[in-house]
């Protein structure tokens, strides 16, 4: 049986099975409503991303904001809490990963590709931004990483 969290998941195309989603509200800001999900990513490491001890222990988690595509016309963000870990051989300290968005970016790949798409139909910037519900020079930056990666 499928529960209300794994559906949500699913609605979403997210198949990582280490997000857990512990609430979803209306939120309201300047006059754009639009849904928030609350989200924690953890799992269990074995070893340090930079010299492979095995002593290591939680250290907290960090808040990321996502963007994801809207469904319909409302815009979608998700707060995802990432597990923080940290070393105690080197001292470093690092997050828990997902596929959903690349290390160190809040627009997931699957927002990246709704604005290809809506691009591909040559609307402007401006409405894209609208659509997607970010920044016009997010969209811009972004379509213009897009095309660097097609001529290279």
């Amino acid at each position: 049986m499928m529960s209300q969290t794994d559906s949500i998941l699913n609605l979403l195309n997210i198949q990582d099975p280490n997000i857990k989603i512990s609430a979803c509200t209306n939120f309201s800001q300047a006059g754009v409503h639009e849904k928030l999900l609350s989200a924690t990513l953890t799992y269990p490491v074995e070893r340090c991303v930079n010299c492979g001890s095995t002593n290591l222990v939680q250290n907290g988690t960090r808040l990321t904001k996502m963007k994801l595509p809207s469904l319909g016309e409302q815009p979608l963000r998700m707060n995802l809490r990432k597990q923080r870990y940290l070393c105690r051989t080197c001292h470093h300290t690092f997050s828990a990963q997902t596929q959903l968005a690349p290390p160190r970016h809040s627009i997931t790949r699957q927002a990246v590709h709704e604005i290809a798409t809506l691009a591909k139909n040559s609307l402007p910037v401006k409405t894209i931004s609208q659509a997607v519900g970010i920044s016009a020079s997010s969209v811009q930056r972004i379509l213009y990483k897009e095309q660097r990666a097609l001529v290279m």
